[in-house]
């Protein structure tokens, strides 16, 4: 998938100074960061997670759970979760997926998660590379084969194809991960028919009442 073609892609890279110099704020005043339930990916997918690791450690600070802001991480990451709250193109086609996450990824030297899948292929999921060592660092996600992170480079990929991560070098690598709604979901009515779970589009319609972003129509946005 071609991150330009996305404006919340393009939001994200516009950012990406100001997102880069937080992260690695964040990681210097919090040098214990770990992954807490609830925090990134949410408590039941950090377990799925965990059982997924096969070496090292990883760790996540979460901004966006299932459409809603994480209000007590908010001041860790100030301007980020301001601009996942207030950017028209990653609310619109970002943080009001009830299936999707914001969050920033640390994964430890020596970490290696195996092959997993996400829940659903109603998204696509932006990594914004922030702080990538040279080395063997790398993601593989279906046939394709293995990629490497850049700093100030969105990677966008369907995460519900097999996917595994490792990290081999002896450095951190972090990057922000956004969860984009599918670009063919691109109206309301295709939005909530793709949602299955009641209270996910309960939560989806109460976006569309507060009028948190333009609300799209049949043509699109």
């Amino acid at each position: 998938h071609n991150p330009h073609q996305h404006a919340a892609c393009r939001a994200l890279l516009a950012a990406y100074p100001q997102i880069r110099q937080e992260a690695i704020s964040l990681l210097k005043v919090d040098r214990r960061v770990k992954s807490e339930s609830g925090c990134g990916s949410g408590e039941g997918f950090a377990s799925y997670l965990s059982a997924c690791l096969t070496a090292g450690d990883w760790a996540d600070v979460g901004l966006y759970y299932n459409a809603r802001r994480n209000a007590s991480n908010a001041p860790r990451a100030p301007f980020t979760s301001e601009l996942l709250r207030s950017s028209h193109e990653l609310r619109t086609s970002a943080t009001s997926c009830p299936f999707g996450s914001a969050y920033f990824s640390l994964l430890r030297p020596g970490t290696r998660l195996s092959a997993h899948c996400g829940p659903t292929n109603g998204r696509l999921r932006a990594h914004l590379g922030l702080v990538v060592p040279r080395g063997d660092c790398c993601i593989r996600c279906g046939d394709e084969p293995p990629r490497q992170w850049v700093e100030g480079e969105v990677l966008l990929f369907d995460d519900s194809f097999e996917h595994e991560v490792w990290n081999l070098t002896e450095h951190p690598r972090v990057v922000l991960i956004v969860d984009l709604w599918h670009p063919q979901l691109d109206t309301d009515t295709k939005r909530l028919k793709a949602l299955q779970v009641d209270g996910d589009r309960e939560v989806y319609k109460g976006i569309i009442h507060r009028q948190e972003y333009q609300i799209t129509t049949e043509r699109g946005h």
